[in-house]
């Protein structure tokens, strides 16, 4: 069975309601067609959807910015749900705090606290599209990952409705508002399996009054990750520093591989550190002082069309990763390496750049570094992941799936990422 837009219609009106297909496209390519697309305005209006979906043995795949990959061939029918019409936005700015709708983006958020001297404690892909409740669900890492931690310890509070249309929420508005099981961080990287995000608390930062960045270029990211490593011994005052290839710098000055190292702080604080990171005798063929936005590719490895490989391993594998990467990939790819946190993130113009012998190849050597790996652009490699990766399947599969049922006992929630979670 299936649910028809008329049947959407009669929950949310008209004119909130669009039927995707090739004569009318909406967001990416990658969804089913054709499939109904729904615009909620409230939390009602999302369990009474849920209702009529399981009624109808129809799945529902929750939509942010439309950013993460999606299942090219859902099993079934599935109705797509987009939460962009939750975008209130509610600043708590003498507490530092913010609550807003699911569907409100980072930009918009971006935009609102900023006017306060405030910002969001993490630097998520597609900044100008990407939304809250999106973010969250993915649990989309940054170049800030260092300097302030996890997604997951940002979230305070979680409004969701689950898969059998009952709503729940987490944590508050206070930083200690858990007396039990920190349910927030349950739904943070889930995905929409568990239940679809609807408003989110989040803790804030002031904004940092000055900020730079120093960028010193080395023979090959090898010799910049080497001399980075001796800066985060040194130097623990860092906000972040990262080993770029020479691709990842072809808009920046000078030539070869690079080391950029980021400082944010109080602008006496920012001054004494560039000092002292500048008296750093490093081997370097050049070096030079930037804005903090430049080499934009830093924060947001996603700003380009193509495909996307991110990796993580603990900071002192970081030479043995790049050697690595540089022996499978082509020489066209383009390599980010945050030193402090061993985040590493490839990306190439090409989705076809990696073939699957080479995969394989690429996929036993890292596992032998005990490397977590993603292809956020590749629905499929979630898949592939535990042939290459067999480290990466969870040890709790059996708990995760009781969990999954107990909430969403139909199985209607995001039904494609679920089957390859199992």
């Amino acid at each position: 069975m299936t649910v028809s837009t008329e049947q959407l219609a009669d929950i949310v009106g008209g004119n909130h309601v669009r039927r995707l297909d090739d004569d009318n496209p909406s967001f990416s390519e990658a969804h089913p067609r054709p499939s109904p697309m729904v615009w909620p305005g409230s939390e009602d209006e999302v369990r009474d959807i849920l209702r009529l979906a399981a009624r109808n043995g129809c799945g529902v795949v929750p939509i942010g910015g439309d950013t993460a990959p999606r299942i090219p061939n859902e099993p079934g029918p599935v109705v797509l749900l987009s939460l962009a019409r939750f975008a209130q936005i509610d600043h708590a700015v003498d507490d530092l705090v913010l609550t807003a709708g699911a569907g409100t983006t980072f930009a918009a958020a971006e935009a609102a606290v900023a006017a306060h001297g405030h910002r969001l404690p993490f630097s998520p892909p597609h900044r100008d599209r990407g939304t809250l409740g999106g973010i969250v669900a993915c649990a989309a890492e940054g170049a800030t990952l260092n300097a302030y931690g996890a997604v997951r310890d940002q979230v305070l509070g979680i409004r969701v409705v689950h898969g059998d249309s009952r709503a729940s929420k987490a944590g508050g508005r206070v930083v200690k508002n858990v007396t039990g099981y920190d349910l927030c961080r349950l739904h943070t990287g889930a995905r929409g399996a568990l239940g679809v995000i609807t408003e989110i608390t989040l803790r804030l930062r002031h904004a940092e009054p000055s900020a730079c960045r120093a960028l010193w270029r080395f023979p090959t990211i090898q010799a910049a990750w080497e001399a980075g490593m001796t800066l985060r011994q040194r130097h623990h005052h860092l906000f972040a520093l990262h080993a770029l290839d020479p691709l990842a710098l072809e808009k920046a000055e000078g030539e070869g591989a690079g080391l950029v190292a980021t400082l944010r702080g109080a602008e006496g604080f920012v001054e004494v550190a560039g000092e002292a990171l500048w008296a750093e005798d490093l081997p370097a063929t050049s070096r030079i002082i930037l804005p903090p936005d430049a080499i934009p590719v830093i924060d947001d490895p996603a700003q380009e069309a193509g495909s996307w490989l991110r990796v993580g391993v603990l900071p002192t594998a970081g030479g043995p990763l790049l050697d690595t990467l540089q022996t499978h990939l082509p020489s066209s790819a383009r390599i980010v390496l945050d030193i402090l946190t061993g985040l590493c993130d490839v990306t190439h113009p090409d989705q076809d750049w990696l073939d699957p012998t080479e995969e394989t190849a690429l996929g036993g050597d890292l596992e032998s570094l005990a490397a977590q790996v993603d292809r956020p652009g590749d629905p499929g490699f979630h898949l592939r992941r535990f042939s290459l990766f067999p480290s990466t399947r969870p040890g709790g599969m059996p708990i995760m799936d009781r969990i999954v049922h107990a909430l969403d006992p139909e199985g209607i929630l995001n039904p494609g990422r679920r089957e390859l979670a199992g």
